[in-house]
């Protein structure tokens, strides 16, 4: 070949074996690629021999006239991008409750496994039925109250027998309460295709949900004005006042059906979603409780059955897959509670690529 060739590049595959005749008085110039595609996870290794070959193959090659070179091909680095597969989601949330009023900092742990998936005819087709699965726990905003010029009385421990002694007075209190939530979700979403694009769906949504709910209430109390009265023993001694805010430990379950609408943007880069459901949340609480000590000896339950509102935002950004949440949620009669969160977000079939294929009984020989 004289002077200057080139090289399709559309042609190069592996393993390649490509012979170029060298003219003695000409120079060659031959620029070449490889492509490789990286969309895999595992390494990969490209070995290139360059060998001189003489006419005759009688005369010995020189060891110098020959080279080899290897080079080391590393998965690239779209793991962290939480990747759109048409027609289901199956995402994991792992990160932090933030406060925003006991202070702007993290709070616990927040996990959330979510399942979203259409329903599809036996011929594979896509319908306008869809399934939203949501399994996980999070923490609501710490609810902090002041309390001040409240009445307390306490019988005092026995040191005469001849005696009787009761401290009276009044205290203030900062009462803290932390609500830990463990929830199931599941919903059935109809896509209102008249308000829908490929980007952008708009579901009608039916479903329920089920919570079970722990509730550390704790009192940080400090006496303002006490007066110790001493009586007589055998004395009646009246109970003015109750005693002093306990600290609590409480578990409350909670069912809820409801209706309402749930809103998709997928974007290339952003995928967000926002839903807002109504309907009736029936809690089940301990309304009689018997302590001996702080342990809890005795309680009785009711349930509460209330209209309710639930509200979500969740934005994500696809790479490197960050989530930022929002949920509040309104029951009659009862304190709004509030949860933010923010979390690495990741596609289950990330999270296998770190384990090996697990084998199955039922798939065909």
């Amino acid at each position: 070949m004289v002077g200057r060739s080139y090289i399709n590049e559309t042609e190069i595959f592996f393993p390649l074996k490509r012979e170029i005749i060298v003219l003695k008085d000409k120079d060659l110039d031959i620029p070449f690629s490889i492509k490789f595609q990286r969309k895999n996870t595992r390494d990969r290794i490209i070995k290139i021999k360059l060998t001189a070959k003489k006419e005759s193959t009688e005369i010995p090659i020189d060891p110098a006239l020959t080279s080899e070179y290897i080079i080391f091909v590393k998965p690239s680095s779209e793991d962290s991008a939480l990747k759109k597969k048409k027609g289901y989601e199956l995402w994991l949330y792992t990160g932090t409750n933030l406060d925003l009023i006991d202070g702007i900092k993290a709070e616990d742990l927040y996990f959330k496994a979510n399942y979203l998936a259409n329903i599809k005819t036996k011929g594979n087709k896509s319908t306008r039925s869809w399934i939203n699965i949501d399994f996980g726990r999070n923490r609501y905003f710490n609810d902090i109250d002041s309390l001040s010029g409240m009445s307390f009385s306490q019988r005092l421990p026995i040191v005469n027998p001849d005696t009787l002694r009761q401290v009276v007075g009044e205290y203030k209190t900062v009462k803290k309460v932390e609500t830990n939530n463990t929830f199931v979700d599941i919903y059935y979403l109809w896509n209102a295709t008249d308000f829908s694009s490929e980007t952008s769906k708009l579901f009608v949504t039916a479903g329920f949900s089920l919570n079970s709910q722990s509730i550390k209430t704790t009192y940080k109390n400090s006496v303002t004005v006490s007066d110790t009265i001493t009586y007589p023993a055998g004395t009646n001694v009246p109970s003015r006042f109750g005693t002093m805010y306990r600290n609590t430990n409480l578990r409350q379950n909670n069912k809820s059906i409801g209706v309402g609408f749930v809103y998709i943007l997928d974007e290339e880069k952003i995928n967000v979603k926002t839903s807002m459901i109504v309907g009736l949340n029936n809690f089940i609480y301990p309304n009689y409780i018997v302590y001996n000590g702080d342990a809890v000896v005795r309680e009785r339950y009711i349930s509460d059955p209330t209209a309710f509102l639930r509200f979500r935002f969740e934005g994500t950004v696809l790479n490197p897959g960050i989530s930022l949440g929002f949920e509040t949620f309104l029951r009659g009669g009862s304190d709004p509670l509030y949860n933010v969160t923010l979390t690495k977000t990741i596609d289950f079939e990330q999270l296998a690529t770190l384990f090996g294929t697990l084998p199955t009984a039922t798939v065909s020989k």
